[in-house]
């Protein structure tokens, strides 16, 4: 589980069965949302799909809101839980701590495909307010980590003074959610190698200048 200070979220108790059981109806909700959308799909649809009635689903989830909620919650909390290791890895070079998030990131996305994407693009519009603000926090998160990397590799002189740490957060992210779109694990390039491609392309655009590099060593 993430924690973060003030975020609210603690380790929820429940036994190894309940967890497992909550999983399982889980993703068979992520499989329906992605096939027939949110509002397509009912709780009886996710009821049958799992082998009970649909009242039992209320044993787990007060709202067909609350399992899309939860969802997303405990894949971005899964996500994160990866990268925090990482980011906050002092020790590490900022150029080889955004080569393994970046890495982490596209690896993330194409062994989970597009059904999660939609997830969080699409029908994060269906939870409500306090559900959907928790959501954009944990998003948020992310951005904060490699916002954090970006801001340390113009310290160390890694990256260039004077680029927009924010803008090539966002600039990072929105290419690798675009990969989903046109991915194919028949394709010629496999994850890694559209990781490395990445973060080759992003390095080179955030580079010191020669100038830079000059002005330093006087």
């Amino acid at each position: 589980m993430v924690k973060r200070a003030g975020s609210g979220y603690k380790m929820r108790k429940r036994s190894a069965n309940k967890a497992a059981s909550k999983a399982a109806i889980i993703e068979v909700a992520i499989d329906l949302f992605w096939e027939n959308g949110y509002n397509g799909t009912s709780l009886r649809d996710i009821a049958e799909a799992c082998g009970f009635e649909a009242a039992n689903l209320y044993n787990y989830f007060r709202s067909k809101e609350q399992l899309l909620y939860e969802a997303m919650q405990e894949e971005l909390e899964r996500f994160l839980e990866l990268l925090e290791p990482v980011a906050s890895d002092s020790r590490g070079a900022p150029v080889e701590r955004l080569k393994r998030i970046i890495e982490i990131h596209v690896e993330r996305m194409l062994v989970i495909g597009r059904r999660y994407k939609m997830m969080y693009d699409s029908e994060i519009r269906h939870l409500s307010p306090v559900h959907r603000k928790r959501i954009v926090a944990l998003r948020d998160y992310y951005s904060e980590l490699l916002f954090n990397i970006i801001e340390d590799g113009k310290k160390t002189g890694d990256f260039a003074a004077d680029i927009d740490a924010r803008f090539v957060v966002l600039i990072i992210a929105s290419i690798i959610m675009r990969t989903v779109f046109w991915f194919s694990p028949k394709g010629r390039l496999s994850p890694a190698e559209i990781a490395d491609m990445i973060y080759k392309i992003v390095l080179d655009g955030i580079r010191p200048r020669k100038q830079e590099v000059k002005a330093r060593k006087k």
